[in-house]
């Protein structure tokens, strides 16, 4: 009868290493040494690549993580603010926030909400405390009267640019000019583009004639003069040099009688 043989753990991994010893330096195609119990399971995490913008760099902390994406939000709130985007602005607001107001931790979801959120951050900024009701509500009537203010003035301005435009129409059509001329201007792209600087700054009729000067309007009726000037028969472009009697006399009869007939036809002219 065989003596039953206990399996002692520490034996069988004493084992394992020195197979594992004996198979070191072994080159070709050698056993794989064997996973230690335990291990089978354990895989190695997967390497990211540090210029992948997805991915954060292999061992980067919490704290940097943190740190880049707080970086992030702010290139974003900058960049939306420069290019007057309000909704793109107001995005990266409560994208930086994660969602909630930090100083009563509830959700910012509706115009009211992110209002509030702003004010309470200035409060912050200028020193106060964000989490009373009264400097909050102080800080909210006073922007509330910046902006009447800033409305009264912009509707000012625009009241005197009005009147200060209908005065130098007045002006330009005093002179002597029409309406239809003043619609032509109006409806050219290259005096638009020429005045869009200069209204507001130089009157209407200088501006007008700085354009005339810089480009010069053609002559319609030297147009046509010019025209009829090459196709009127008769005309000086088409005459030869004029014949004196003394040069009539010495014609032969085919010759005078040619020359009358260029004469007829304004070809020629007598002297």
């Amino acid at each position: 009868m065989e003596e039953n043989k206990t399996t002692n753990p520490e034996e069988n991994q004493t084992q394992a290493q020195e197979n594992v010893a004996n198979q070191e330096g072994n080159s070709g195609n050698q056993p794989t040494p064997p996973t230690p119990p335990g291990e089978e399971n354990k895989q190695e995490p997967p390497k990211t690549n540090p210029e992948d913008g997805n991915q954060k760099p292999e061992g980067q902390s919490k704290q940097e993580d943190s740190k880049f994406a707080k970086e992030r939000h702010e290139r974003d709130i900058k960049k939306a603010k420069a290019a007057g985007d309000a909704e793109g602005y107001k995005r990266a607001r409560i994208k930086s926030v994660g969602g909630k107001n930090p100083y009563t931790d509830t959700p910012i979801e509706t115009d009211e909400d992110f209002e509030f959120y702003e004010l309470q951050d200035e409060v912050k900024a200028r020193g106060g405390d964000p989490n009373k009701p009264y400097e909050v509500e102080q800080l909210r009537r006073e922007k509330a009267e910046e902006a009447r203010k800033k409305a009264e003035e912009d509707k000012t301005q625009q009241e005197k640019n009005e009147e200060r435009a209908s005065r130098e129409v007045k002006e330009y059509l005093d002179e002597g000019h029409t309406q239809k001329e003043l619609q032509e201007y109006w409806a050219n792209p290259k005096f638009m583009e020429f005045a869009s600087d200069l209204l507001g700054l130089i009157p209407l009729k200088s501006i007008i004639a700085k354009f005339d000067k810089a480009y010069p309007k053609e002559d319609p009726n030297a147009k046509q003069q010019a025209a009829n000037k090459i196709s009127t028969p008769g005309s000086s472009s088409s005459l030869t040099d004029p014949t004196t009697p003394k040069k009539m006399k010495d014609m032969s009869k085919e010759e005078f009688e040619q020359f009358m007939k260029d004469v007829e036809r304004g070809k020629r002219k007598i002297e």
